[in-house]
């Protein structure tokens, strides 16, 4: 390569206005082959460009509107000029100044940014729980690296600012030192902003996707919960931030439950909860409290689960003291999921009694899920059903719900509520679950 001749061949060209148009097409060119090749057609042909094509090429355009030009036939008139030691690539790549880069060497260089940038992340956080989390998200190549390369190309700075938050969070979960705390002074401590991880934002979804990939790996262990590892999703999120030591809502977030102890980590009674199992009252269990928690007794080694709180309190006041009952008030929250949990872990026979309509179904059906075998349906026969009905009609749309349910042990319910239409309801059940359990 003769720099000096190279110099002189792109003063000359440059120089020559009517070159400026063919060499753009042949940067054009270059860019979506990767090398030099093709044609390229000027059109409409400019007087200007008519005259320095013929003096270079040695061909006449005067008659012609457009001319097309290969790469070959370029090189061919640079081989035959003055300036026959330079290639068309060397030329191209000396006009723009070496800017003169194909789209598979941009993806390329890119990724090698990504990498480069991703490596130094993991030299930084070697040997922790965090970095071998983000050796698996770069292994996979799944939806996490590509979320995490879409936020390289909006902002460098503001990844690596995220990541590094993130994954010193990663590594300082509460739960690995055997404790709990609030999420808002956990997002505090680590990044002085008490809303760094709340629902929706980045921090939230990448410490998701790092407490997710700890429970799938057994870095952090889910034996407390029957749920098997790796099930978690955007519902469960605060059961999978809670078995990271992380309390999302602790205070709004409570069960109801009657006729129980329980023991803390020290061997002693919760004195709280053994005050009202004496006194004969049902008690509220906050998150916080149930973290406390590691063993639960009864006098009877199972549990009656209602959905509805009049009937679990009717029911409360006329059973035995030695009977255990939680009402879930409706709907499956986390803090009910969690007693539940207890008395599942110790062998507790489940029997689970809620509304004859299609969200009391489901309810149920996510329970049997959860408690396989261990959960038993309480009162939920035909018969019953007749017991239960009201004149309530179930509407097309809260019909359509019967179809998420898909335990065959509903079949026969689903059946007779898709007949009848009505909804029924467990307080006209009330003095036979009280038969039962006496």
């Amino acid at each position: 390569m003769d720099k000096r001749q190279i110099e002189d061949c792109v003063s000359y060209i440059r120089s020559k206005r009517g070159f400026h148009r063919l060499m753009e097409g042949f940067k054009e060119k270059y860019i979506s082959f990767g090398h030099i090749g093709g044609s390229v057609r000027l059109s409409p042909l400019t007087v200007e460009e008519k005259t320095t094509l013929e003096g270079f090429l040695g061909k006449s355009f005067r008659y012609q509107k457009s001319a097309t030009i290969s790469a070959a036939v370029m090189q061919e008139a640079l081989n035959n000029s003055r300036f026959d030691q330079v290639t068309l690539e060397e030329l191209l790549k000396a006009y723009f100044n070496d800017k003169l880069e194909s789209k598979k060497q941009k993806q390329l260089n890119k990724r090698l940014e990504y990498e480069n940038f991703f490596l130094s992340l993991l030299d930084e956080f070697k040997d922790t729980r965090s970095g071998s989390w983000l050796h698996e998200v770069i292994q996979t190549h799944g939806s996490e690296y590509k979320y995490l390369v879409q936020k390289y190309r909006e902002s460098r700075s503001a990844l690596e600012n995220l990541m590094k938050i993130t994954m010193k969070a990663g590594n300082l979960l509460p739960a690995f030192y055997h404790r709990r705390e609030r999420l808002p002074v956990f997002a505090a401590k680590i990044s002085s902003d008490p809303h760094y991880f709340d629902e929706g934002s980045a921090g939230n979804k990448l410490l998701t996707d790092i407490i997710q990939f700890y429970l799938t790996e057994s870095v952090l262990t889910s034996s407390q919960s029957p749920r098997r590892q790796g099930l978690y999703h955007n519902e469960h999120k605060s059961e999978l931030f809670y078995y990271a030591g992380l309390l999302k809502d602790d205070i709004s977030n409570y069960t109801i439950a009657y006729g129980i102890r329980c023991t803390k980590e020290n061997g002693e009674y919760h004195a709280g909860i053994d005050g009202y199992y004496q006194e004969r009252q049902p008690c509220y269990l906050s998150l916080l409290t149930l973290g406390e928690l590691t063993a639960i007794w009864s006098e009877d080694k199972r549990v009656y689960i209602l959905e509805n709180p009049a009937a679990f309190a009717e029911i409360a006041a006329a059973v035995p003291m030695g009977a255990a009952l939680v009402c879930t008030n409706g709907q499956l929250r986390l803090a009910s999921l969690i007693l539940l949990d207890l008395f599942y872990r110790q062998g507790y026979q489940m029997l689970y009694a809620g509304d004859f309509d299609p969200e009391g179904l489901q309810i149920a059906d996510k329970l049997k899920l959860r408690y396989g075998k261990q959960l038993l349906l309480w009162r939920y026969s035909i018969e019953d059903y007749q017991r239960a009905k009201s004149n309530n009609i179930l509407s097309e749309q809260r019909l359509k719900k019967l179809q998420s349910i898909y335990d065959p042990e509903f079949d026969t319910i689903k059946e007779c509520l898709q007949s009848e239409q009505c909804a029924g309801y467990q307080e006209k059940l009330i003095p036979y679950y009280i038969r039962d359990i006496n």
